[in-house]
């Protein structure tokens, strides 16, 4: 279900989740636009990708082996302390996440996905990321 956001500009922006799709403007020109996926919108985060710790929030499951996700590179501090299972910013206040307790992070090994919540190894998956201009959130596609 689509819903409407009008922007600073005084345009109705549709979006599909958290990824903006159409735009009209003010005289009613529409347009499709390609712009990245609004990591503010993003509900619920599923995954953490091994080594990069990018936060993974799944969008369409096509198969247990396949599907399609809003992916959210974490900055530069996160990574260096491991925060790990905090879903958006780092919080101090997360008691899971390993820069918090202090220990070295679960989510160590290179193109593994992890489950956020239960930290299980979902094992090594493949994945294909769309980042739009210099954005650090992105589309992309997971398969095993």
């Amino acid at each position: 279900m689509a819903e409407e956001v009008v922007d600073a500009r005084g345009h109705v922006v549709l979006f599909e989740g958290a990824v903006p799709v159409i735009s009209v403007t003010k005289s009613g020109g529409v347009r499709r636009i390609l712009r990245p996926p609004v990591w503010g919108r993003v509900e619920e985060v599923q995954f953490v990708c091994g080594a990069t710790l990018d936060r993974v929030s799944v969008t369409e499951r096509a198969s247990t082996s396949h599907f399609e996700a809003i992916v959210n590179q974490v900055s530069a501090q996160q990574l260096e302390w491991g925060c790990d299972t905090c879903s958006k910013g780092h919080s101090s206040h997360n008691p899971s996440c390993s820069a918090n307790l202090g220990v070295k992070t679960f989510a160590s090994r290179e193109g593994h996905l992890y489950d956020i919540k239960t930290r299980q190894d979902l094992g090594k998956w493949t994945r294909d990321i769309l980042f739009i201009k210099a954005s650090k959130t992105g589309l992309g596609t997971f398969t095993k």
